[in-house]
């Protein structure tokens, strides 16, 4: 039991920190107060007390400078659109709105709406220690006729989980899965939506701003296109 609860301290302190290394520490510290116990038990609290401190140590670096070099680079700023329809299927996530354009290899303009939202929730580790988790999203909305049929079955196809393998299927137990979309879907206004369960690193953005890019590139985009435009 005490291992247990040490996994799940441990685990998520460092979901907090450094989502990426959270379960191999936490893991790796039940390893060694299983070790030490056998040797001294006074040595348990010690390994615990060092995982934190490594997990401190390899905490994220500031985001903030990475966050402006990205929206200034895709040149995104903060919209007051809503989208009352795009709501109905994403749920409230406390959004915050802004937009922006895609420009294709032939100067094509491709606009489209980001947001970015969070839901939050608790876990309780005991009975008087109680946890705020939060779930991070972001969602690339095109209006009505930006994108080609190509482009959107290229999506959904991306977002089919059933083939991941096992493997796969279990490290996202653990390990968040940013990089397949979290819902496609159409609205019934017509927008096309497109739902990323994310990080809060900008390397993560990025990554999914280059993908988005280059299905547009490789899909091609409608004639009408050209003339869409964000109301």
């Amino acid at each position: 039991m005490l291992n247990a609860a040490v996994f799940l301290a441990v685990y998520l302190y460092g979901r907090k920190w450094h989502p990426q290394l959270a379960f191999v520490l936490s893991l790796a510290t039940c390893i060694i107060m299983i070790l030490l116990a056998r040797l001294d038990p006074s040595w348990i609290l010690v390994s615990l007390l060092l995982s934190m401190v490594y997990l401190r140590i390899l905490r994220m670096p500031d985001q903030q400078p990475g966050f402006r070099k990205l929206f200034a680079d895709h040149k995104i700023h903060t919209s007051q659109k809503a989208l009352p329809a795009v709501l109905e299927v994403l749920g409230e996530k406390q959004w915050h709105y802004s937009e922006s354009f895609f420009t294709g290899k032939s100067g094509s303009i491709i606009p489209y709406y980001f947001w970015q939202g969070h839901t939050k929730s608790f876990v309780s580790s005991g009975e008087y220690v109680r946890k705020t988790t939060y779930a991070h999203y972001i969602a690339f909305i095109f209006p009505p006729g930006a994108v080609s049929e190509g482009f959107k079955q290229q999506v959904s196809a991306a977002a089919d989980r059933s083939r991941k393998s096992v493997l796969q299927r279990l490290k996202f137990s653990f390990r968040p899965d940013t990089e397949t979309p979290d819902l496609v879907t159409t609205a019934s206004d017509g927008s096309f939506v497109v739902q990323y369960y994310t990080l809060q690193e900008s390397a993560c953005y990025e990554r999914r701003f280059a993908w988005m890019n280059q299905q547009l590139n490789e899909t091609g985009k409608p004639a009408a296109a050209a003339t869409v435009r964000l109301n």
